[in-house]
């Protein structure tokens, strides 16, 4: 796991920690261009990276691509902003980043849920009763999303090989990434 250089955690400990503000689904509210390159960075994977060497196998007409991926988007109306398979955008209030890695086959999609300075505020909060919390609701409530952890912001994330994801896989995974994030804003407001 050292590509992600994740600590798994719970949503459920999340919604119990009050607080937080939603995102807003304003541009100026939206991370600057070096904090959003910052993200990429961090999550693209490096040369010499586990997860870095190539998986690809022949490619085919059937296998996803991030061209692929813009296109079912765009026709669903959202409107991705950055570069191909490197996206940020708005779904229902959230903030969405999409990454696309050709080289290691895999797709991510994650919006930010807390961070974690905001619920070390809260005299009542426990670090180690937020990953357990948040451990089993990846375990009995998230399907497809994980709650983790990355540079001390909290995340629902979707993970899966790029080159077996469908059109179905994706538009079940953004449905499921904002179930996941209104079930945590339900239980903080």
């Amino acid at each position: 796991m050292n590509f992600f250089r994740v600590v798994v955690v719970s949503a459920a400990l999340v919604m119990c920690c009050s607080g937080l503000a939603a995102p807003q689904e304003h541009e100026a509210d939206s991370l600057p261009p070096e904090k959003t390159q910052l993200i990429y960075d961090t999550l693209l994977p490096k040369e010499g990276d586990e997860y870095g060497k190539s998986h690809k196998e022949d490619s085919s007409d059937a296998q996803m691509t991030a061209q692929k991926i813009a296109s079912i988007l765009r026709e669903k109306d959202i409107d991705l902003k950055g570069k191909t398979g490197q996206w940020q955008f708005f779904h229902e209030g959230m903030q969405v980043f999409l990454l696309t890695d050709s080289d290691s086959n895999r797709v991510r999609m994650m919006t930010p849920l807390a961070k974690l300075d905001q619920l070390r505020q809260d005299p009542s909060f426990s670090e180690i009763d937020l990953l357990q919390r948040m451990m089993r609701a990846n375990y009995l409530a998230t399907g497809d999303v994980r709650l983790c952890m990355n540079r001390h912001i909290l995340w629902a994330a979707f993970l899966h090989p790029l080159d077996s994801l469908t059109e179905r896989d994706l538009v079940g995974a953004l449905g499921q990434l904002t179930e996941t994030v209104k079930k945590t804003r339900n239980d903080i407001e």
